[in-house]
């Protein structure tokens, strides 16, 4: 009874916890490719236009 769903509330906790890091990474991804990457890009295309 209230032990399982002890347990099951700290299995949400778990999981939800993984999800918020998987997603924070995720996001610190998308934000260094749109650092690095659009300007290198840019560099590239210019380069190859001249």
């Amino acid at each position: 009874g209230i032990e399982l769903l002890d347990k099951e509330v700290e299995l949400k906790d778990d999981v939800w916890e993984k999800v918020v890091e998987v997603m924070a990474v995720i996001e610190a991804e998308t934000r260094i490719e749109e650092f690095l990457l659009k300007p290198l890009i840019l560099m590239i295309s210019s380069q190859t236009c001249i």
